[in-house]
């Protein structure tokens, strides 16, 4: 058996990619429910109706776990939607601007969002033109409130923090197994 085929043996990429996948589905979990809760962020108003940020569940069906393979070895990376950092810390008018081409485009995703905010709410009815108008120009009310870390940026260190510490484990335990094999195969 050749050197790197007996390190295959013992650093097995795929648990690596186990490891990260599972942490980053729990994420995913925490990040979700956060949406569908929370109402305020920092001890600011996440919006302007007192209601959770979950609307349509798109910002919760972007997120998932990517895995590419490069020349280096492999990448694993936790993803969501264009803007997703918006979702704690709000948009800005420059940040809506940018992200729509102009403010019809603008006005069509806040209809959207307003007809899923009044269905699961039960909000009688949303002045979507209104909305559109004051965040184009202004930025959301999360924005404007200074933003906060709850739903999403708060809980990236420790998933990141136990995927660092799963995998050094991992190594440990796969480094002390191959050194007492080698060891036995001499002794």
């Amino acid at each position: 058996m050749d050197r790197i085929d007996k390190i295959l043996r013992y650093f097995d990429p795929q648990r690596f990619i186990e490891v990260c996948e599972a942490r980053f589905d729990t994420l995913r979990t925490q990040v979700v429910a956060n949406l569908q809760t929370k109402t305020g962020s920092s001890g600011k108003r996440v919006n302007s109706l007192g209601v959770p940020e979950w609307a349509t569940g798109a910002t919760a069906a972007s997120l998932q776990t990517q895995v590419e393979q490069n020349d280096d070895g492999f990448e694993v990376a936790f993803v969501g939607r264009q803007g997703i950092a918006g979702v704690d810390e709000g948009y800005s008018s420059g940040d809506v601007q940018a992200q729509y081409a102009s403010f019809d485009a603008f006005l069509l995703a806040i209809e959207r969002w307003a007809q899923a905010k009044e269905g699961l709410y039960g909000i009688e009815e949303i002045d979507a033109y209104a909305v559109a108008a004051n965040v184009w120009s202004k930025g959301t009310v999360l924005y404007r409130e200074g933003g906060g870390t709850e739903i999403l940026f708060d809980l990236l260190q420790p998933a990141v923090d136990d995927i660092d510490r799963q995998l050094s484990e991992q190594l440990g335990r796969s480094v002390f197994t191959m050194l007492n094999e080698t060891i036995s195969d001499y002794a």
